[in-house]
């Protein structure tokens, strides 16, 4: 297991582009990944995500919540991936079925965390993936 100082130094002054619609769960994010000197951008949808990552060339990593209003997850990875085919995108869902994870990774995702959110596993993931 890594210790806090080990994840801290991989994710200090990280960029992590985040799209989710959910307030509090928007919340719950920056709670977690605050104390880790992450820089969290904001999308609250698929299409304002897709906007942002085309103006900012030091994004990291993303974390795509699957189900937003004006443009969905799985869209919003579409046109992010036509952008920077090696883009790191690690989708969000609260339906965490195998049918979904199927279609995460089939959509370009490196990876899935299922909603509610569990700060370790979420803080490994990224370790893993930036």
């Amino acid at each position: 297991m890594m210790s806090t100082n080990s994840e801290y130094s991989t994710l200090n002054n990280k960029i992590i582009l985040i799209a989710e619609d959910e307030p509090l769960i928007s919340a719950y994010f920056k709670a977690v990944l605050n104390p880790y000197g992450v820089q969290i951008i904001w999308a609250s949808n698929g299409k304002e995500a897709v906007t942002i990552f085309e103006s900012r060339k030091d994004i990291d990593i993303i974390l795509m919540d699957i189900r937003m209003p004006e443009m969905d997850g799985y869209e919003a990875i579409r046109q992010i991936l036509k952008i920077d085919s090696t883009a790191k995108i690690i989708a969000q869902t609260a339906y965490a079925t195998t049918e979904e994870i199927e279609k995460c990774f089939a959509a370009g995702c490196i990876g899935y965390i299922s909603k509610p959110i569990n700060s370790h596993e979420l803080i490994t993931l990224l370790n893993k993936h930036i």
